[in-house]
């Protein structure tokens, strides 16, 4: 996640996914999640939800200036380059889970790509997806369950 350092200012960055200019904008910030971040600050975005086994990421301005400026779902292969555009004072914050990792000024160009290790996540045998889903986004209350 990108976001902005300092309140009160929004930031201009522009996306590009693999080497192709997707969007300028202006906002808070921008997220980029895998499958298994979707259904956390991606979300609370208006990001989708994407199922635990597609390869892919999501791309989701945070508080964008313009109603038009939506999430994008991308292949887990994509190149995903966030370059922070010139403006006085500006600032961001580079935050992987909540830790930050760096600062950005007008200029950098921040590049994510999903790693070559897959991590395995284990569930018990009568893991259901859906059911957690339910659970956690208060889905289906008051129906019987199938």
């Amino acid at each position: 996640m990108m976001q902005k350092h300092d309140t009160g200012r929004t930031l201009d960055f522009e996306t590009r996914v693999n080497g192709h200019y997707v969007n300028t904008h202006t906002g808070d910030g921008i997220i980029v999640a895998s499958a298994t971040g979707s259904t956390a600050y991606a979300l609370s975005c208006g990001g989708p939800i994407i199922e635990p086994h597609l390869e892919a990421l999501v791309i989701a301005p945070i508080c964008a200036h313009t109603l038009s400026d939506r999430p994008i779902v991308v292949s887990a292969r994509s190149v995903i380059e966030i370059a922070l555009h010139e403006r006085p004072d500006t600032r961001a914050n580079v935050i992987c889970d909540g830790a930050i990792l760096g600062s950005l000024v007008p200029g950098d160009r921040l590049e994510t790509r999903t790693a070559g290790e897959h991590v395995t996540l284990l569930h018990p045998p009568a893991h259901d997806y859906y059911k957690i889903l339910r659970s956690k986004l208060h889905w289906g209350r008051g129906s019987v369950e199938r």
